[in-house]
């Protein structure tokens, strides 16, 4: 869900890529089987708007891998902003030249185990911040590195407690329903903390994408346990795709799009 990359402070429409086929489609395609096909390794851009202004973008990607005998599932959100010194030009937020990227990276196991994690926040002229954590003896062991200061923690861990990627397919191999009221318990890798997420759907609505079509998707509101203040206004298809996502208090809107696009207002950005 886009939600989770954005509770710091977020999807799209179903737009051509490079291969002819629509995301949609492609979704489609590669999730035939539904859990066989669960695994499958992704990647999705999106552009974050405030304003009505591109001032970021998030690439999301789920890579299986082979570590030794056991198959893990890397599951990483980037996201890069450049507000910090935003500055409003005619009435719209311009991209400032100061940016923020959050990198944010689960191993986990196929079943959706929480392995390790790491959280790194990169947001110059201030230094970086870096978290890091592993599953072991029962309990989530952590390393931060703040100003140069490196600490260590130590959590119980709840082995039932499973990591985002699980909770994504989670949605996708059930979808919500009309009215349906449903909570899943994750793991933050930014708080460090676990995060129960409540998704409250409505009905079905015609939205309005960022094409200017419109597209009948159902209307949810996820709030998260993490940061209850923060409410999220997902649009999801029937396969449980969520192609758009509104943060009215941050006026901000994240479309999903193809790489080109997500990037255009980043050309010298180095990629993920």
């Amino acid at each position: 869900m886009v939600a989770a990359a954005f509770l710091w402070n977020g999807n799209g429409l179903s737009i051509v890529l490079d291969s002819g086929t629509t995301y949609a489609e492609q979704f489609a395609q590669g999730s035939a089987g539904k859990a066989a096909q669960a695994l499958a390794a992704r990647e999705r851009w999106r552009a974050i708007y405030i304003g009505g202004a591109q001032i970021g973008y998030l690439h999301e990607s789920i890579r299986p891998q082979e570590q030794g005998r056991q198959k893990v599932v890397i599951n990483e959100n980037i996201v890069v902003m450049a507000i910090s010194l935003a500055r409003q030009t005619g009435g719209a937020v311009a991209p400032s030249a100061t940016r923020s990227k959050v990198i944010v990276q689960t191993e986990e196991t196929e079943s959706g185990d929480i392995l390790a994690f790491r959280y790194e926040v990169q947001n110059p002229p201030r230094l970086s911040t870096r978290k890091v954590g592993r599953i072991a003896n029962n309990k989530m062991q952590i390393e931060t590195t703040t100003r140069g200061k490196v600490t260590t923690s130590e959590l119980p861990w709840d082995a039932a407690v499973k990591g985002p990627a699980q909770a994504d397919r989670q949605l996708q191999q059930n979808p919500l329903k009309s009215q349906e009221t449903r909570t899943i318990t994750t793991f933050d890798p930014r708080a460090a903390a676990v995060d129960t997420i409540r998704y409250q759907a409505g009905d079905f609505e015609n939205v309005l994408l960022l094409n200017g079509t419109e597209k009948r998707l159902l209307h949810v509101v996820a709030t998260h346990s993490v940061a209850p203040t923060v409410v999220f206004h997902e649009f999801m298809d029937e396969a449980g795709e969520s192609w758009k996502t509104t943060i009215p208090s941050s006026d901000m809107v994240v479309h999903m799009v193809p790489k080109a696009t997500a990037l255009k207002a980043f050309a010298e950005a180095e990629e993920p």
